[in-house]
């Protein structure tokens, strides 16, 4: 059987969606070889520590944090060098290269395995809106790692049927029923929280996308519909950096500081991120994994989107803006008002809670492509 596994992954959100199938290959003593490309930095080694995840084996780019356009195209130039390079260690016959999601760390992570003749097992698989556009560059991205997969791990039957217009015969569609991110999520509930909780009713905010805070328009608008909801809830609002250095240069810092109802936050360890997320009436967000976060934990989510490719809390819970206020006035005067009760892990579960990441490592095994 084939042990050489290597899992290229790059930022934040991929570490904390693939850090349960690290730990499953880990139970299962399975060999690999962890690389981190370096795209995101920050936060990172306390990732590592709060899930009990090994340093990665090779760091391609060390100390960096492509938040900017220059450093994203420095940071892309190197990881091709670097990843190019021979290494024996890494590189051998019949290697298998996971990769996860929509990010230039996947994508890139998948072209340089197929320069080196690996097969490549794209986790988080066939997700789609359709649009090219939006979100921009995300759906550029699981389109051109889409043909470069061998085995697509989707997280639905709807993303199979989107991953099968990119498979061939020696491909593999596999439907991991969930995303991974539903055993990162019962592992964050599961440990302990370190912060203190308010006692008041609040909710959350979590803005990041690119879509968002590039477009004036877009971006005034949702910091006016935060100032709306603070009127009628305590606002948490936590500071993505690229959040943080948008509202640096404009006058919406000062104006979020001096509301009394509104909290400006460091962003924080996933673990009482989850936490924090469990114990609020509602959440605003622009991110995708922010909504399958809200369907696992049965949460109120309104996301500061058009479209979205993802299926979770779509028939209940989830609603998009599309900008209008309107919507956004409904939907907080509804969710301000209700109870909530924060839910134990066990809850968290979706009935009968099969694991993604277990189904992968087990196809992984099965069909000893390891």
């Amino acid at each position: 059987m084939n042990s050489n596994l290597v899992i290229i992954i790059g930022t934040k959100a991929q570490l904390i969606k693939m850090a349960p199938v690290i730990k499953e290959l880990m139970r299962q003593k399975i060999a690999f070889k962890f690389v981190w490309t370096g795209q995101h930095q920050e936060t990172i080694n306390e990732l590592l520590k709060c899930f009990g995840i090994p340093q990665p084996d090779f760091i391609w780019v060390p100390n960096t944090e492509a938040d900017t356009k220059f450093k994203l195209f420095r940071w892309l130039f190197a990881v091709f060098i670097k990843g190019l390079k021979p290494n024996q260690a890494l590189w051998k016959k019949e290697t298998i290269v996971i990769v996860h999601g929509d990010t230039l760390s996947a994508f890139v992570g998948a072209l340089i395995a197929k320069i080196k003749k690996a097969k490549v097992l794209h986790i988080e698989a066939g997700l789609r809106s359709f649009n090219l556009f939006n979100p921009f560059p995300e759906e550029i991205l699981r389109v051109l790692t889409s043909y470069l997969t061998t085995f697509f791990a989707c997280s639905s039957e709807w993303a199979c049927k989107n991953a099968k217009r990119f498979s061939k015969n020696d491909h593999y569609i596999l439907n991991t029923y969930h995303n991974t991110l539903l055993d990162s999520t019962l592992l964050a509930l599961q440990a302990e929280c370190k912060r203190v909780l308010p006692t008041e009713k609040y909710c959350v905010v979590s803005i990041h996308r690119v879509e968002n805070l590039n477009n004036a328009q877009r971006f005034d608008f949702i910091l006016n519909q935060i100032l709306s909801i603070a009127l009628k809830i305590k606002v948490i609002f936590v500071l993505h950096p690229t959040t943080k250095k948008k509202l640096e240069g404009t006058e919406w810092l000062r104006t979020l500081k001096q509301h009394s109802n509104i909290l400006l936050e460091e962003r924080m360890d996933y673990i009482d991120f989850c936490h924090l997320l469990n114990g609020s009436s509602f959440l605003i967000s622009d991110g995708g994994s922010n909504q399958e976060e809200c369907s696992y934990l049965k949460l109120p989510c309104m996301l500061m989107r058009k479209a979205t490719e993802r299926e979770e809390g779509l028939d209940a819970l989830t609603e998009l803006s599309y900008y209008k206020a309107e919507k956004v006035d409904v939907f907080v005067n509804v969710y301000s008002n209700k109870a909530r009760l924060m839910l134990r892990p066990g809850e968290v579960s979706l009935a009968k809670h099969i694991s993604p990441s277990k189904i992968i490592v087990d196809f992984l095994v099965k069909h000893n492509a390891l």
